[in-house]
């Protein structure tokens, strides 16, 4: 539902994230509804050898409702790591990315990954995180320099 320009509840939106995560690891779940095609290309760019990716997304409505964070991890070889979705509150939409970034990050410390490419659609956070010049808030700033320790 993310690249449909209409919203869902951050915790909808989890709902039908672990659900296809569960029939991903569960054929046996697959329905034949779902018209999966088994050879179907990849959108996905594996990160370099021996490396993993976290790939991370925030959905973010107001600072009245609670944004949705989820993040799936994968080796270079496309081995499923871990997959995960959160709900918290932030007080804008860079705030939430940043905070979704952390978060993500916090699980690989917690797998003791190494050789970590984050892919986030957040391009401030991301520069900021490989030290080129950029331009965000305070508030991001000091969650992204959690993400550095």
């Amino acid at each position: 539902m993310i690249f449909q320009n209409r919203f869902l509840h951050p915790s909808q939106f989890a709902t039908q994230i672990d659900n296809a995560l569960n029939r991903l690891l569960d054929p046996t779940m697959i329905q034949p509804s779902l018209n999966i095609a088994a050879h179907q290309p990849s959108m996905w760019i594996p990160p370099l050898q021996n490396h993993v990716k976290i790939n991370v997304n925030i959905s973010f409505l107001n600072v009245d409702t609670l944004i949705g964070i989820g993040f799936i991890i994968r080796t270079s070889d496309e081995i499923y790591v871990k997959a995960e979705t959160k709900s918290e509150y932030a007080g804008n939409a860079e705030e939430a990315e940043c905070r979704g970034i952390l978060e993500a990050i916090k699980e690989g410390i917690i797998h003791q990954l190494r050789n970590i490419e984050l892919e986030t659609d957040d391009k401030a956070a991301a520069n900021y995180l490989a030290g080129k010049p950029t331009n965000v808030s305070w508030t991001a700033a000091n969650i992204l320099d959690e993400v550095k320790h």
